[in-house]
Parts: C-alpha cells; structure tokens; sequence
C-alpha cells in the first residue's frame, strides 16, 4: 500500500502487516472497553473471640458479624492455629503463626466458609494481622472460594479476648 503525501513528493510506504495491526488494535481496544467487569465488593466483617485454651498454638472461638451482607447476619468464627514460632531479641517480641479458620453462621455444627491463614502478632501493640484465603464454602458462599482474607485487630490477655475484623475479597 502506497500513501501519498499531498503537497509534498514522498511517499511512504506501508506494510499491510502494519496496517492490519494496527486496525486490529483499534478494534482490541474498543471491544475491551465496551466488556463488563465482574469484580466483587469486599466484605468486611467484624469479630470478637476468647482464647479457648493458653497454648503455643492457641484456638480462638468467637462471634462474626456481616453487617448488611446477606442480611446482616451473625455467626461464629473459629481461628486454629496449628503452629508458631518466635522471633525477636529476646525470642517474645512477636509471634509468627499458621492454621486454618472456619465459619458458622446458623451454628450447626456445619461450616459455612472455610480457609487457611498466616499471620503475626506483635506483644509490643498486643495487635494482630493474618492474611490467607477461602478454600471450601457452602452453597450460599461458593461465589467466595479462592477469595483473599485480611485481618486486623488487638488482643487483650486478662481477659482472653480478642477484636478486630476480617475481609474478605
């Protein structure tokens, strides 16, 4: 293909390779702005917990709340750790740790959501973070499997209580 320049005596010539690309391109990029994105809202829920027993590996088992999601419903939520270490100058300035979760929300004995977690705790701050995802979800959550998790929140040890929130996207 031949393009003539006007006024001028050149004429540049174009591949039909180039050509077709780059119209090809045009088209890509339209047709992508035009697509529908499915992208999910984060939910974000609160929780509290009790330390169910003062071990290396504690299990915390507390209530979950949705806040509008679903209704606005409640459950509980258990964190069982299956392993940690210590790290730090003194080997207690912060706690690294692993498990799994799960949640219940009619509290039937049958789990709603399911996952693993990694997290670290830091004694200076008494506070939390775990991150990890969703591996297993009932019916009514399936659109949640393989979604991230976040967690922050504060623990206090006189009375084995914990709070803070967990989101999911």
């Amino acid at each position: 293909m031949l393009l003539n320049v006007k006024g001028g005596e050149k004429e540049v010539k174009i591949s039909k390779r180039v050509f077709v690309s780059s119209l090809s391109i045009v088209f890509l990029v339209a047709l992508v702005s035009v697509v529908p994105v499915n992208a999910h809202k984060p939910y974000r829920w609160w929780n509290e917990s009790y330390l169910n027993a003062p071990t290396l590996n504690p299990t915390w088992i507390g209530d979950i709340w949705t806040e509008g999601i679903h209704g606005g419903i409640h459950g509980e939520l258990v964190w069982n750790n299956t392993g940690a270490i210590f790290l730090g100058p003194d080997g207690l300035s912060t706690q690294k740790f692993w498990g799994f979760w799960w949640i219940d929300f009619d509290v039937d004995g049958e789990v709603d959501i399911l996952g693993y977690h990694d997290g670290s705790f830091t004694y200076a701050r008494n506070q939390y973070t775990i991150n990890g995802r969703v591996t297993y979800t009932s019916e009514a959550w399936e659109h949640m499997i393989g979604w991230k998790i976040h967690t922050v929140g504060f623990v206090d040890w006189e009375l084995g209580y914990s709070e803070g929130y967990i989101q999911f996207n």
